[in-house]
């Protein structure tokens, strides 16, 4: 008979958590005009370069622009490509 399956344990996925120590790059695929790079930047917790992939010209620029700072440190990448593709990588 058993319990109710309800009452049995219940297998949890693994997470990974990034933590302070963490210096992986994270590649963010279709950046577009995001603040989500930076603003992960900006918490101080991650400290892994980030490259940012997006097919359109125009958002490359704008976000050149705005990550020019962590683009000269060498903390940023910003790229133009396409992600079914990322012949640049």
């Amino acid at each position: 008979q058993g319990l109710p399956r309800q009452l049995l344990p219940q297998p949890q996925p693994q997470r990974r958590v990034f933590n302070a120590t963490d210096d992986e790059p994270i590649l963010m695929l279709g950046c577009g005009n995001s603040t989500l790079a930076v603003d992960m930047w900006n918490t101080g917790r991650y400290k892994g370069p980030m490259i940012q992939v997006d097919v359109a010209s125009r958002m490359v620029e704008l976000m050149a622009q705005r990550c020019a700072p962590l683009m000269e440190s060498g903390d940023m990448y910003v790229i133009q490509d396409d992600a079914t593709e990322l012949d640049s990588m």
